[in-house]
């Protein structure tokens, strides 16, 4: 049997438009941290999307390559399940 994983990841979209831009992985963060960070319950396992604002970009930056512009584009924290292979 395979182990399954989350994969949680940024994704931005145009502002006007809604186009879908990019995304990148998340690395180094933890699921507490993300909820804490969006206040969301303990139980919750951050499945959905959830919109970055300007209070989450100083934590959620530290853990991407990509320079977060909240000015310029929509951006949301996903996840979605992978294989471990």
């Amino acid at each position: 049997m395979k182990d399954q994983g989350v994969r949680r990841y940024i994704s931005w979209y145009e502002k006007t438009g809604d186009d879908f831009i990019d995304d990148e992985d998340l690395f180094g963060i933890k699921l507490d941290v993300l909820q804490k960070l969006f206040n969301v319950d303990k139980s919750n396992p951050m499945y959905d999307c959830w919109k970055i604002k300007g209070s989450h970009v100083a934590i959620l930056q530290k853990h991407l390559k990509h320079i977060i512009n909240i000015e310029k584009y929509d951006y949301f924290v996903e996840a979605e399940s992978i294989d471990k292979t």
